[in-house]
Formats: structure tokens, sequence, C-alpha cells
């Protein structure tokens, strides 16, 4: 691989790594600020709101046309377990 090919490739990685940030900022620190929540929402941290879902792998460890088929393995409301994937599966 030459020199030109492998700064392309990162550049892109930079540009996909960002772009997922963002996007995840979007529904959490900056979701909150535009609700005037930031006090309470937004971050995972003692005395916060525990609204969270926990992903089947790492959105930043996955190529760009996989991420929506990253499963969801629970989903909490205030800290509570609302959805597990593995609940789910026993109940069937």
């Amino acid at each position: 691989m030459n020199v030109k090919k492998a700064a392309a490739i990162f550049l892109a990685l930079m540009v996909a790594l960002t772009f997922l940030s963002r996007a995840l900022d979007s529904f959490t620190v900056e979701g909150a600020h535009a609700s005037f929540e930031e006090e309470v929402k937004g971050r995972i941290a003692p005395g916060m709101l525990a609204d969270f879902v926990i992903l089947g792998a790492n959105p930043f460890e996955t190529f760009p046309e996989e991420l929506a088929g990253i499963p969801v393995e629970a989903t909490y409301v205030a800290g509570v377990c609302r959805y597990s994937r593995e609940a789910e599966g026993k109940q069937q």
C-alpha cells in the first residue's frame, strides 16, 4: 500500500469516527443541553438520570455499514432494566 492510499484510508476513518462521535453526542450531552436538562441528563455519572442502552458491539470498532445491525442487549430507563435480550430469549 502506498503512502497516499494509506493517508486517504486514515483520513476516511478519522472522518467516520468524528461523525459517529458527533451523532452519539447529539443523543446524549447535546440532547440534554437542547432541553435545558444537562444537570440531570446526558452523562453516566452519580446523581444523573440513568437512561441508556447496552449494545452488542462497540460502535467505534464497527464498520459504518454495519452500525444499524448492532443488537441492543439491554435498555435502562431511570436506572431500571426495561428490556433485556437475554431475558426475552428465556421467555420464548
